[in-house]
């Protein structure tokens, strides 16, 4: 497995994912009680160092309301829940959340982003990109999500389409 350092150099996944592209934010910030501020560079994903583009991640509980979220150049996750998947599965939710941090506030953008990045830089395979339609086949889609069979045929057309 491979993560890409800015769109060039590859690197082994024990490297740094440093994701470089221009910033549009449009998300809110959601309120939370307890927050731990992990620097830009300082989230560990079971062992596997993550970045985006100076983005700091909060490390919350379940008031999040959700397994993680992005607002204006920030990301949470809810520990509980996020810790809950496995390894690929949170890493495509770390990229899914930095996509919104680089592109806004769209769900579609933001699964693109995730999976491109992913597989471009070989921590997607066919076995996670599994594990991640399994993970969400069963939600029911809401105002910004797609439900979930027809959220997981558009995370393999991105895998499959350059």
């Amino acid at each position: 497995m491979y993560f890409l350092k800015y769109g060039a150099e590859l690197k082994s996944i024990m490297g740094p994912l440093l994701i470089g592209a221009a910033i549009s934010l449009s998300l809110s910030p959601k309120p939370t009680r307890a927050q731990t501020m992990v620097t830009p560079t300082g989230l560990s994903i079971d062992g596997f160092q993550v970045s985006c583009l100076g983005a700091p991640t909060y490390l919350v509980g379940s008031e999040l309301g959700d397994v993680a979220y992005a607002s204006p150049g920030a990301i949470y996750i809810n520990q509980g829940a996020f810790n809950a998947y496995s390894t690929g599965v949170k890493a495509f939710m770390y990229a899914h959340e930095c996509g919104h941090v680089v592109y806004g506030s769209n769900e579609n953008t933001a699964d693109e982003f995730a999976i491109k990045i992913g597989r471009n830089q070989g921590w997607i395979t066919p076995v996670v990109l599994n594990q991640i339609c399994t993970s969400i086949i069963g939600t029911p889609g809401n105002w910004t999500h797609l439900p979930g069979p027809a959220r997981c045929a558009m995370i393999k057309y991105y895998y499959n389409h350059p």
